[in-house]
């Protein structure tokens, strides 16, 4: 029996033996070649897809003060994933994160925080001069922080509206238009990552296409108040300008050093994390054993080294300062 491409070549081969005046059999051998080559390459592309995270809102409309929610879900394109960093770009001057919370199907532990309770002081970075790139940032991965074991990685669709991997709460803070998005490849230390292990090494498999959310937070109508009279601003008096004293040169800071950023990018992540996780429960002698992630340095890989690096997990290099 033969399979798809066989009797795509073989048809064609037909085609051609009634067509010899118009080709050769070398003509027609280099058309069925490059037929099944255009063939394979449109099956493997159709197999293959691209990894990405899937948004949804629980209320696209809201009211300043009001809370909604956004579930986070995961597209793994067909592969295994370990562990994911989330980053979400907001406007904080219209909304605030106020929590994140791990979905009932998917990964078991959640960073930055203890026990699975975000710490959104760690979490959340507003943008000061442009509100609209404020981040929330946080991590998921393969991992029980109680049974201290691996837990499954995810493989498969993960919708958000009914098997998200995370839930984030946000609040209406004033009326205004907000987009909730992920925030894509930019200098690979603040972009979002899914991670897969490709022999012993984190890779990041995220696309570029992922789900962005809008939300419009509107305000109740309210009567126009009576305008007051505006008093007459009494000028205050000219102080004389005080000298400046004479600066002194600033000592040359100190390159900025992460204890545990393997990947030496200047970022503590998930990437990180999985290196050390990835090797859990080895010990001198065993091939998966490495010192550098040996973080106590007992001779094994343990609950305590994978503790050690997610309390770091956010920490990254701004010029020679360490930035939680």
């Amino acid at each position: 029996m033969f399979d798809t491409k066989s009797r795509i070549i073989t048809g064609l081969f037909h085609i051609l033996r009634g067509k010899r005046a118009l080709f050769t059999w070398s003509t027609g051998l280099t058309i069925c070649l490059l037929l099944v080559i255009a063939i394979s390459r449109y099956i493997a592309e159709a197999q293959t897809g691209t990894a990405r995270f899937l948004l949804h809102a629980s209320s696209t409309q809201v009211l300043p003060e009001e809370t909604f929610t956004v579930a986070v879900g995961l597209d793994t394109a067909a592969e295994s994933v370990v562990g994911v960093d989330v980053v979400l770009r907001f406007n904080s001057d219209v909304l605030e994160v106020a929590d994140v919370t791990l979905g009932a199907n998917g990964y078991s532990t959640l960073v930055p925080g203890q026990n699975n309770l975000i710490d959104l002081v760690q979490a959340v970075s507003i943008n000061f001069q442009d509100p609209t790139q404020s981040q929330l940032e946080f991590g998921l991965l393969s991992f029980n922080q109680d049974t201290e074991l691996l837990t499954d990685p995810l493989n498969g669709i993960f919708d958000p509206t009914t098997s998200p991997i995370a839930i984030v709460t946000f609040r209406a803070l004033m009326p205004g238009d907000a987009s909730i998005e992920i925030a894509g490849i930019q200098d690979g230390t603040t972009d979002a990552n899914i991670v897969i292990i490709s022999g012993s090494q984190p890779e990041d498999i995220l696309g570029t296409a992922s789900d962005v959310v809008a939300i419009a937070v509107v305000a109740l109508a309210s009567p126009t108040p009576t305008p007051s009279p505006t008093p007459t601003a009494t000028p205050d008096p000219t102080l004389p300008p005080t000298p400046s004293p004479s600066s002194s040169p600033a000592p040359s800071a100190s390159p900025c050093i992460l204890a545990y950023d393997f990947n030496h990018d200047n970022l503590i992540d998930i990437r990180d994390v999985i290196q050390v996780t990835s090797r859990w429960n080895s010990r001198t002698g065993n091939p998966k054993y490495n010192s550098l992630y040996d973080t106590d340095s007992d001779g094994d890989i343990d609950i305590v080294d994978i503790q050690r690096v997610v309390s770091t997990w956010g920490q990254r290099c701004n010029g020679a300062e360490i930035e939680s």
